[in-house]
């Protein structure tokens, strides 16, 4: 602090003590002024999240008069602190601006009541936070002591969080964004980490926990109960977090869905999902921000047990919807403990694994069979398969994975009582006379949806749903995945102006009268392509792909998934011969005239097939 020179003492100076002062930029003051000063402490060490911790702010007058107007303490915290009040006894303060004032005076050799300031500590707070208050007025003329500083150890941690995910067809930085994964094919998860704390995290591992699904990883990363056997149904509910002074840690996640254990005395046996990475990943700084990707699958390599291979897990998921938690956390690797152990979960998050645009896949292997269904006698043949007798004359068949196992059901609707058949299932009324069958996965789940489409008011039927008027009479339901969101979309092509109209989407001009819609996935992007088959002149023309001439006049086309590669075919079935025509595959004569060749496809929008 300054020496501070009063007027009575550079009198007896004289000149010379008079410019001494001036030149070494000395205060003057007045005898008998006042003189402000200020003081600021705490108590001990803070640490992130804690709560009401205080400063105390003091201030004195070491002057030679009290003050005079108004005295005002302005406080400025550091980053890593929050204040929830300011006060102090004849003060008053503002909690917004951290600003307190009063204008009693203070004699010379006296304190103001303190002043308290109660603050948070915050997540990220690094040490050290360094406090400062500042006074002024009070009628003094020296301010080189109205300012104090107060340095606060903090025991600062690390707080890692999950910001985002994205799902890709491989590990970062190299896999390319899906919306939805294929069943049985290995995808990534990639998620966006950032540790908002104030020190390095140490080494941390991420991981995938499947809510409400069949456990299909290992048991868990240690040896000991609780066990989770392959196949079993886990509920993320029922895992729960250790908490501070556990025996494994805090932050560890455990499966104990009865809530028997006793972390803080007995083992937990951590659990790192049913994915997890088997290498933990390097320590992230402060305040830093990582991409880490998680592979959904088994590789043989590093999961040798064949119970895998018998339950064929090796690659992805089953076919289904799938709420799915995300976890990260340094502790239960043997990191550093973090300020907040109860934010290391993302979720639930929902990945619908379908296909979607295959069809007619009944055995399950991904791909599109040849089959027919025929009406005179109600059988369906199925190249490769066993024929099955289930339906007759007038009934419309309905193909479509009621049950959710990744295979196509035999189902057909039958309109003369609204009834849906299906073949190992439960029959159900729904619709009638009149009404188009469109069939599809409307929620997402991996499930068909029995569903109508009315022409005479427009409205979609969906049972377990919401009915919706989209479309009208002449026009022909054309349902699929428009977004790629792995859920069915309700759609409708007007033949009158070749109009498509997405409900929820952007209506787009293609095609015309005449024209046989033919919507499928000729990208094998995930997502449903609009396209037409001209039977005039045998072109498939797809909307932002390469038109082409395969089939002609009398041809039923046929598209689908014929080689399994999420990727929709062209082909025709021709009725004069039986014979099936793939694009790029091999031709097979199966089936004949009037055989429906499945999926049955209503292209006129009269309510029934190929007529």
């Amino acid at each position: 602090m300054k020496k501070i020179f009063y007027t009575s003492q550079i009198n007896r100076l004289g000149l010379l003590g008079l410019l001494f002062v001036l030149f070494a930029g000395v205060p003057v003051r007045a005898a008998g002024e006042p003189d402000l000063t200020i003081a600021k402490t705490h108590i001990g060490t803070f640490a992130p999240l804690d709560t009401g911790r205080t400063y105390s702010i003091t201030v004195s007058n070491i002057g030679e008069s009290p003050t005079t107007g108004t005295v005002t303490v302005v406080d400025t915290l550091p980053s890593g602190l929050s204040a929830t009040a300011i006060g102090g006894d004849g003060w008053s303060c503002v909690l917004a601006t951290l600003t307190c004032n009063r204008s009693d005076a203070l004699n010379n050799g006296e304190d103001y009541p303190v002043i308290t300031v109660t603050v948070n500590v915050l997540v990220g707070a690094t040490d050290p936070q360094i406090n400062r208050a500042d006074v002024s007025g009070g009628g003094e003329v020296d301010t080189d002591n109205n300012t104090a500083l107060d340095p606060t150890t903090v025991d600062a941690k690390p707080d890692l969080v999950i910001t985002g995910y994205e799902l890709r067809d491989g590990p970062y930085p190299t896999g390319n964004l899906i919306t939805a994964p294929n069943p049985d094919e290995t995808f990534w998860i990639w998620m966006t980490m950032q540790n908002r704390g104030g020190s390095d995290s140490g080494n941390f591992y991420p991981g995938v926990f499947l809510d409400d699904k069949p456990n299909y990883g290992p048991d868990h990363d240690e040896t000991g109960p609780p066990l989770l056997t392959l196949g079993e149904v886990t509920d993320y509910q029922g895992y729960r977090i250790t908490p501070p002074g556990a025996v494994d840690g805090a932050g560890c996640m455990y499966y104990d869905p009865t809530d028997s254990i006793n972390p803080l005395s007995s083992s937990v046996f951590a659990e790192r999902g049913n994915y997890t990475r088997t290498d933990l990943l390097p320590s992230l700084p402060a305040g830093a921000t990582s991409t880490v990707s998680v592979e959904i699958s088994y590789p043989a390599a590093q999961y040798p047990n064949p119970i895998y291979d018998n339950d064929n897990v090796r690659e992805g998921l089953k076919a289904g919807s799938y709420n799915i938690y995300l976890y990260a956390d340094p502790n239960c690797a043997g990191g550093d403990e973090e300020s907040d152990e109860t934010n290391n979960a993302y979720g639930p998050i929902t990945i619908n694994v379908n296909r979607g645009i295959v069809v007619a896949d009944f055995d399950g292997n991904g791909a599109t069979d040849k089959a027919v269904f025929r009406p005179s006698n109600g059988v369906w043949y199925i190249l490769g398969g066993a024929s099955v007798q289930y339906g007759g004359a007038g009934d419309i068949p309905v193909p479509g994975d009621y049950d959710g196992d990744g295979i196509t059901d035999k189902a057909v609707f039958r309109p003369s009582n609204g009834v849906w058949y299906i073949l190992g299932g439960a029959s159900v009324q729904y619709g009638g006379a009149g009404d188009i069958p469109v069939p599809g996965d409307y929620d997402g789940d991996g499930i068909t949806d029995k569903a109508v489409f009315r022409p005479s008011n427009g409205v979609w039927y969906i049972l377990g749903g919401t009915s919706v008027q989209y479309g009208g009479a002449g026009d022909i339901p054309v349902p699929g995945d428009y977004d790629g969101d792995g859920i069915t979309d309700k759609a409708v092509f007007r033949p009158s102006n070749g109009v498509w109209y997405i409900l929820g989407g952007t209506s787009v001009q293609y095609g015309g009268d005449g024209d046989i819609p033919v919507p499928g996935d000729y990208g094998g992007d995930g997502i449903t392509d609009k396209a037409v088959f001209r039977p005039s002149n045998g072109v498939w023309y797809i909307l932002g792909g390469a038109s082409v001439q395969y089939g002609g006049a009398g041809d039923i086309p046929v598209p689908g998934d014929y080689d399994g590669d999420g990727i929709t075919d062209k082909a025709v079935f021709r009725p004069s011969n039986g014979v099936w025509y793939i694009l790029s595959g091999t031709s097979v004569q199966y089936g004949g005239n009037g055989d429906f060749p499945l999926p049955a496809r209503d292209t006129n929008g009269d309510g029934y097939p190929y007529q």
